[in-house]
């Protein structure tokens, strides 16, 4: 048989592990703020993933359409010129309107 020594050391044992694993609101806090984080990682990921995509199918459709109007349509210089830079801007300006929608200043 045991005797009451050993089984008190077996119960601080126990209380021990219970103390460890129970936890502090801050410890609790910041659990939660670690978890919130990687959310939000994992849904900037997401949105960078498929906003990628919409910008690359935007220009694929646009060169096309391009390609078009300059060999049937016999298009002016200065509207090529026109054109190419209202397609560069709106493309910049989409990255930009979205890398700051993703990643605020602090």
């Amino acid at each position: 048989m045991t005797d009451i020594s050993d089984l008190e050391a077996i119960r601080q044992k126990h209380l021990a592990i219970i103390r460890r694993v129970q936890s502090t609101p801050q410890e609790t806090l910041a659990i939660q703020e670690i978890k919130e984080r990687e959310t939000d990682r994992e849904l900037k990921k997401m949105y960078a993933k498929r906003w990628f995509w919409v910008v690359v199918v935007q220009l694929a459709f646009v060169n096309l359409a391009f390609v078009y109007f300059l060999v049937w349509c016999q298009l002016d210089v200065n509207t090529v010129r026109v054109f190419l830079g209202a397609v560069l801007a709106e493309s910049f300006g989409i990255v930009l309107v979205i890398t700051r929608s993703l990643f605020p200043r602090k």
